[in-house]
Formats: structure tokens, sequence, C-alpha cells
């Protein structure tokens, strides 16, 4: 058999956890070996210069955000990094999407840019009643399952129609 057995069941490890990465079980973290402050349970990040390209997004245009992660800490550490997107649903209900951006190994005090353009929104896709989730909206970053900052903003109708 060829390669590492060790590789192939950390492969298999990270597949089956996919479900507790994604909701931010620490324990999980923990089992993956991410996470650089293990009392907290979190990595030693400050999240910085996070700003969308404009606060009103016509339906019809690409959204597109940025932000700095700084490593705080002096040894090596491993992150998960997602971006969240709620919104009200026409029903009323907040829905919150959680969208994996990267997972990376980062140096001792290493400073990381990310840049995302997004099109459409998942809130803009059209749900089954045929409307789509215009009004509030709200971006997060959450690195290993900790929620960083975010920010709020306003999805409009379309500038044009085409006829």
């Amino acid at each position: 058999m060829d390669g590492d057995g060790r590789s192939e069941t950390q492969k298999i490890l990270r597949q089956a956890l996919k479900y507790q990465v994604k909701i931010g079980d620490a324990r999980t973290f923990k089992l993956l070996g991410m996470g650089a402050v293990q009392k907290l349970g979190k990595a030693n990040i400050t999240l910085t210069d996070l700003k969308p390209e404009r606060q009103i997004l016509p339906i019809n245009e690409a959204f597109r955000f940025s932000f700095s992660l700084q490593s705080a800490s002096d040894a090596p550490q491993t992150i998960l990094t997602y971006y969240v997107v709620a919104y009200k649903r026409p029903t009323g209900h907040i829905t919150r999407k959680r969208y994996r951006l990267s997972q990376r190994k980062l140096k001792p005090r290493q400073c990381v840019a990310y840049e995302k353009s997004l099109f459409p929104l998942p809130s803009l896709k059209q749900h089954e009643d045929g409307k789509a989730c215009l009004g509030w909206h709200r971006l997060e970053v959450e690195v290993n399952g900790n929620v960083l900052g975010g920010f709020d903003f306003e999805v409009t109708a379309p500038k044009y129609r085409k006829v």
C-alpha cells in the first residue's frame, strides 16, 4: 500500500467531523490539532480591516469584502476560516449560512489578507416561493469556530431590469 496511513486517517477524520467543525465544536478543533491556545480552545488571532466594498448592494451585483487576520501568538498555529452570511427570509426567520474560506498554518505573528467576491449572495438565489431576500444582511468572520467580527449591509432591488 502506497502512502502514509496516518494521512489517510486524518483525511477520513476531517471528513467525518466536517459538521462538528462547521458548528464550532471546541473538542473537534483540539482533536484535529487546531487552536493555539489550548486553555481557551481558540486561536490567538486578531481580525483587522474587515470592510465591504459598499454598504448598499443592488441585488444584481457582486458583493465584495476584505479583511486581514493577524496572529498574536509566538508559536505557529493552524486556523480554519469561515465567513457567515445571515439574512431574513421572506417568512421572517433569520437564516445563517456558513462557508469555508481556508485552512492554513500561520507562522508566529504572521498577517494574512483575504479578499472575496460573491455572486450571487446565498440569500439572493430564488427560493421555492420565488422571492429573493432583500433588506438586512450580516456578514461575520469565524476563525476556529469563534466569531471575530462582522458588519451589516442592505440588499436592494435591481438598479435596472432587462425587458
